[in-house]
């Protein structure tokens, strides 16, 4: 780990849920944590990083602060954490980089997780992570009813700040989009800035059905999708990758935010 993590200072936060993880975790037995669950956990964790720096990092800077991003299992939640440098981009640059594999990765792998992004002061250490934006993350993140990462509107004020520097060089990507995010009690929604799956994710799935393919992950490893809540997030999160899917074939013209990395007419 990096010393720079074991300090007070700012970071941001992202608070990740496995959706269904208690239930898996209730139901196993030990071999299969040990030999299937623990396993894939521990590859993600081991090799995201190096992973997100092959594909995705271009920039020294971001090579650089990707590398001091952490990530910590508790229970059935995963903590991301990454320290705000100076200048802010390359941060949060790097945390998107981070984030958007380690969901698309946890999902591809059976364990969807539904996320909520702040921003501030923390204490963190080798063995814990505290402040007032852990709270705030983890309160949002129970109100969530779809897996997606959103972003609070602190997270969303400075991420914008950040990228709005003008010394931020062009990108060549799509990080981020305002969508209409189901939230408790059903039916209610709330508009934030979600975190859009980048377009090699839909690469992989190319010719497949979204909706068969999300509820294959919602079903894994014995997890039962008959509730009714359930069932909600497997739509909603449906409704989430068809919209993300379009915004790849389609895009709109925009900010840094939302450049699309290719047009829908170089692919017909």
């Amino acid at each position: 780990m990096s010393a720079t993590l074991k300090t007070n200072g700012s970071f941001i936060v992202g608070w990740n849920d496995i959706l269904g993880f208690e239930s898996v975790l209730e139901q196993v037995p030990t071999h299969y944590l040990e030999e299937v669950i623990v396993p894939r956990m521990s590859d993600l964790r081991d090799n995201l990083v190096r992973r997100s720096l092959v594909d995705e990092a271009k920039h020294d800077d971001v090579k650089a602060v990707i590398n001091m991003v952490e990530m910590r299992v508790i229970s059935d939640t995963l903590a991301v954490v990454c320290p705000v440098t100076i200048p802010a981009w390359p941060s949060w640059l790097s945390f998107f980089i981070y984030s958007t594999t380690l969901h698309a990765s946890m999902f591809d792998i059976g364990m969807p997780l539904r996320g909520a992004v702040s921003c501030g002061e923390l204490c963190v250490r080798d063995w814990g992570v505290f402040g007032a934006s852990v709270v705030r993350a983890h309160r949002a993140c129970e109100a969530f009813d779809i897996s997606a990462c959103v972003f609070l509107p602190d997270a969303a004020d400075a991420m914008t700040a950040a990228f709005n520097a003008p010394e931020v060089p062009t990108q060549q990507k799509m990080f981020a989009e305002w969508y209409d995010v189901p939230v408790h009690p059903a039916g209610n929604t709330q508009r934030h800035l979600v975190q859009l799956l980048n377009k090699g994710f839909f690469l992989s799935e190319e010719g497949a059905a979204l909706g068969d393919y999300v509820r294959e992950k919602f079903s894994a490893h014995g997890k039962s999708i008959d509730d009714s809540s359930v069932q909600r997030k497997m739509c909603h999160t449906t409704s989430l990758l068809q919209w993300n899917r379009w915004l790849w074939e389609h895009g709109r013209p925009g900010n840094i935010l939302t450049t699309m990395q290719r047009k829908a007419a170089s692919r017909m």
